[in-house]
This record gives structure tokens, C-alpha cells and sequence, in this order.
């Protein structure tokens, strides 16, 4: 049906406004490695089995659209964080291994600086270390991801007004930080930020000064081993938040769930289930700050997904979450029971597992102490429990979620290339 000429007139306004609105503040969360599986996983994990249909999660509620993940020009070629952080970051794709680095070698500007070039704040939430592929992308340049000493020593040394770029910086990776010749943490406390290393210091931090929260020598701890504790996603990103807010011409920040990346790495459905569930967290408290906040972005996507995860397998139709639902500990906390001796029926207890014989036989065919195959059995335990399968242990070209919220939201719908992502939010910036 044509609409009256009054009536067109006033949609080409008002998208016209639409398009000139710029939201004070972005926030940028990425679950790592986290494909439509882990979200469907994630779906049954939470739902209430007393009631008829699978409820709906946090990610349904604010999926938009979906993602191609491919690097640059091999549309062949499945991506990796780096190469897909870039493109979230710069709006350029680029070869797998490069942060904030073209094709050609030659550097890029990261997102961030580009925001502090603004006046804005900046900060990244993460569950790795800080100085790791994806929330490097967001405030660095280098060649090559590995590069992790030459990034920590850029989020000091990369300034904009004086200042590093980065306001705030909440997660793991201390010893590339404070071990060695070279204390950056020194450094960033003359430059007046507040360094904090432990629960304790966590809870002193104000929102006066710039932040460094270092929690872990490289990544923290599985989310099944920290839940109770405050070292989790949504405090770190409250300590964030608190800081960032207090600029008045606004702040961008990334919040990564890293750790369901590594979880889909090692082919380990409980971590991962649960590692998406501390993300999940950390988007509804993210949901609801942009309710009070109407004048922010919410963006949530991934930069890939991990492991080929399927729910249901063996040629038989049906997935259990429920055996995820009991567990006291992480994968990586049960080796270390394991290896250290305590008996497999009390283990697997403590889990809410009960074992046939044929898997107790081969709990007891494995060498003591050897922590790699005691970790492919443990792991096995959920598969089997579940009925979950996996391809690969590495990632994976299928199309990822997009999710948004808030103001400009609708610049995001539909299928969008990773790097469209990255020119957009440039374009709200610039």
C-alpha cells in the first residue's frame, strides 16, 4: 500500500534524524568463539524444564541479525580472533594473526584511539588476559598476536592527549605486566592509574582515577571456580562502568566472554555452557544499563565460533543439559582432583554424574598424573551425558549472532560482514 505523500515525507525525517543521532556511549561486548550452537546450548542450559516451550535468554531477546566471520579476501579461509577483532575494530579485514595491521603490513588506527581522539574513555573487560588477541585489537598495533609483551607495553607507551589510550583495563595477564626487568604496573601508577591485584584491592577501586585490574597470571580462572567470588564479568564491568561514565562526552568499551572460546577449543561442553553463562550475565546487566541510558550503544556478537559444537550426536536425537546443571567445578579443576588421586566415583559424584562400568574400566587405564588424558576423558563424561558433539577443535566459517540495542541499534540489522560492523561504528565516531 503507497502512503500518502504527508506520511512519506515524515519516514524520510525521521530517517534521516535517525541517521543523525550519535550515542554518547558504545558498549561493545563479544563472546568469544560463541556460534548459534553455544547460544542454543546455553537456551536449554537455563530453560525451566517444568515448562512447555524452551524460554527465551538474554541473546534472543536482542538478535538482530548475523555476521560472516572470513578474513580479507580467502573466502575460503576460516578466521581467527585477531584477524576478526581487527575488522570488529578498524573496519578492514585482514590476515589471520594481525592486530590492527592491513594486508599490506602496514599499521592500522584502533578503535579506541580513535574514540580518545574524541574524548572519550575507553576500557576493556575481559576473562584472558588483557594484552590477548581480541581487546589488544581494540587499543594496538602489532603484526603478530603473539606479540603480548609489545602489546602491554603499547597500552602504555600509545598515547593520545598525553594519556594511554585505555581509561580502564579489567581482567588477566599480570605477568606481562609486572615480571621482568620492565614493571609497567609502576609505570602506570606514576601515571596516576589505580592498580589493583586481587578481590581485596578490587574492592577499593574508585571511580577518580584510571584502572588496572590485573586478577591472573594469564587468563582468569574457569567461571565454575570464581562464580562466588567478585573477580566475575559483571562486577569487573560494574568497577568499569563507574569509572567510564564519570566523562561527560561519554565512553566506548569492550567486554569479552574469552573463555568460551577456550572451552570450545578443548572440546569441553560444561566450560563452555558455563562460560556463556557469565557472559550472558554480563549482556542483561549491559540490557539494562542502556534501559537507564537510552543516549548508548549496545552491541553483542562474536568473532567467531569454536569447535563445531553440535547438540546431539552418535545418530541419535535428543541433547541433555541437565548434567551441566550440577556442577560444582570446572574440567580443568577436576584433572587437578583427578591427577592428585581423588577416586573417580567421588568425583564424578561431586559432579552429579553417575559412571557405567565401562567408563569407570577406562578411568582406570590411564597413567596417574598425566593431566592430557585424563582431560579428554573427564571431558568425554559430559559428551557422553549430554549427548553433545564437536568437528574440530579449532574454529569453525559459520555465521555468528549480532545482537544491539539502544540508539543507532538499527544501523545493525540484518547480515553484515564483520569489517561493516567496524566501518559503522567508525562512521558513528567520526
Amino acid at each position: 500500500m503507497r502512503l500518502p505523500l504527508s506520511a512519506w515525507i515524515l519516514s524520510c525525517f525521521l530517517t534521516n534524524v535517525s541517521a543523525t543521532v550519535v550515542p554518547k556511549n558504545i558498549i561493545f561486548m563479544i563472546g568469544d568463539g560463541m556460534g548459534p550452537a553455544q547460544i542454543a546450548a546455553y537456551r536449554h542450559f537455563k530453560d525451566d524444564p517444568k515448562t512447555p516451550q524452551v524460554e527465551t535468554t538474554i541473546f534472543d531477546q536482542l538478535l538482530v541479525g548475523s555476521v560472516s566471520t572470513d578474513p580479507y579476501d580467502k573466502k575460503d579461509e576460516v578466521t581467527d580472533s585477531a584477524a576478526a577483532a581487527t575488522a570488529l575494530s578498524c573496519g578492514q579485514k585482514t590476515y589471520n594473526g594481525a592486530i590492527c595491521f592491513d594486508t599490506q603490513k602496514k599499521p592500522l588506527i584502533p578503535l579506541f584511539e580513535r574514540a580518545a581522539l574524541k574524548g572519550k574513555s575507553t576500557g576493556v573487560v575481559v576473562t584472558s588476559q588483557i594484552n590477548h588477541a581480541t581487546p589488544a585489537a581494540f587499543a594496538a598495533a602489532v603484526e603478530e598476536r603473539h606479540q603480548y609483551d609489545l602489546i602491554a607495553k603499547q597500552y602504555l607507551d600509545r598515547k593520545v592527549n598525553g594519556k594511554p589510550i585505555l581509561d580502564v583495563m579489567l581482567g588477566g595477564g599480570i605477568e606481562y605486566f609486572r615480571d621482568g626487568k620492565d614493571d609497567l604496573l609502576k609505570k602506570f601508577s606514576k601515571l596516576g592509574y589505580q592498580i589493583s591485584i586481587d578481590e581485596a584491592s578490587m574492592q577499593l577501586l574508585n571511580n577518580k582515577a584510571p584502572i588496572i585490574g590485573l586478577y591472573a597470571k594469564k587468563g582468569l580462572k574457569p567461571y565454575l571456580d570464581r562464580k562466588d567470588t567478585q573477580i566475575t564479568l559483571s562486577s569487573l564491568m560494574d568497577k568499569a562502568l563507574a569509572r567510564l561514565e564519570t566523562n561527560p562526552k561519554g565512553f566506548v568499551m569492550m567486554i569479552e566472554g574469552s573463555q568460551i572460546d577456550w572451552a570450545s577449543h578443548d572440546n569441553d561442553i560444561l566450560d563452555t555452557v558455563w562460560e556463556t553463562e557469565e557472559f550472558a550475565k554480563a549482556v542483561q546487566k549491559a540490557s539494562n544499563y542502556v534501559k537507564t541510558h537510552p543516549d548508548t550503544l549496545l552491541l553483542v556478537t562474536a568473532d567467531h565460533e569454536t569447535g563445531g559444537l553440535s547438540l546431539g550426536a552418535n545418530d541419535e536425537y535428543y541433547w541433555n543439559p541437565v548434567p551441566l546443571t550440577n556442577a560444582k567445578y570446572s574440567i580443568p579443576a577436576m584433572v587437578k582432583k583427578f591427577t592428585q588421586g581423588t577416586d573417580i566415583k567421588k568425583l564424578s559424584e561431586d559432579q552429579g554424574l553417575v559412571l557405567s562400568d565401562v567408563q569407570l574400566d577406562k578411568a582406570k587405564l590411564i597413567q596417574p598424573k598425566e593431566e592430557k588424558s585424563s582431560q579428554i576423558f573427564l571431558q568425554s563424561l559430559f559428551d557422553t551425558a549430554t549427548n553433545s558433539g564437536w568437528t574440530t577443535h579449532g574454529h569453525t566459517g559459520v555465521d555468528v549472532w549480532l545482537m544491539a540495542k539502544g540508539t543507532r541499534s538499527e544501523d545493525f540489522r540484518g547480515h553484515l560482514n564483520n569489517d561493516e560492523i567496524g566501518k559503522k561504528l567508525i562512521e558513528i565516531l567520526e
